[in-house]
């Protein structure tokens, strides 16, 4: 009687990564999630855990102004479907709310959405002496 309880403790452990991965989460992005980049990206990328659907996985993304940047329809890519990417209008210095929601490949829907910063270009501490001309 002892080993029934056990089998069915092992069986439980057996089966909980499985649920615990049943949905499809981001796990990489470019840019990174609060992260601040200095070149405009043309492209938001987001990996995921697991594979999503093509048609059924999509991506927006807006300015503070609430203004969609983002071209659409976003592609699924990667080996085995884990990967996002959406293309995107060219972006001015500002902060960017990045929305996605897909179905994973096993049928489970997950949704979320994170920011990235657009920093203005550096600039130069320094200002060129001016060329002046001497004739002789």
């Amino acid at each position: 009687m002892r080993i029934l309880p056990l089998l069915l403790l092992a069986g439980a452990l057996a089966i909980a990564p499985r649920a615990a991965w049943a949905h499809a989460f981001p796990n990489k992005t470019v840019p990174p999630v609060g992260g601040t980049v200095t070149t405009p990206p043309k492209v938001v990328s987001i990996w995921y855990t697991m594979g999503v659907q093509q048609g059924l996985a999509f991506c927006t993304v807006t300015d503070d102004a609430g203004k969609v940047v983002s071209e659409g329809p976003g592609q699924v890519c990667g080996p085995n479907g884990c990967c996002l990417t959406e293309q995107l209008k060219p972006l001015k210095p500002g902060r960017y709310t990045v929305a996605w929601h897909v179905l994973a490949e096993d049928g489970h829907p997950s949704q979320g959405h994170y920011h990235f910063t657009v920093a203005p270009p550096p600039v130069c501490p320094c200002t060129p002496a001016p060329v002046t001309s001497t004739k002789h």
